[in-house]
């Protein structure tokens, strides 16, 4: 299935399709930028900074989302 960016339709899957803004990130996670800010200071949320523009991989922060799961093992009952 061919990708669609701002009219534009691409055939195959660049490199840099993973990439996102911070702006973009705040919106999928559904928090401020300012959260996404956090994430980065405290929480080790991997970005890429070229300047003082920052970026993301959606790959990374997917695997940095899937480290911080937990599994709750305290069943109750019999």
């Amino acid at each position: 299935m061919p990708l669609k960016l701002d009219g534009l339709t691409k055939k195959h899957k660049q490199p840099l399709d993973d990439i996102m803004t911070e702006a973009d990130l705040a919106i999928l996670l559904d928090r401020s930028q300012e959260r996404i800010w956090i994430y980065r200071q405290e929480k080790g949320l991997p970005y890429i900074k070229v300047g003082r523009d920052v970026y993301y991989s959606q790959k990374a922060v997917y695997d940095w989302l899937l480290s911080l799961q937990k599994v709750n093992n305290n069943h109750k009952g019999a």
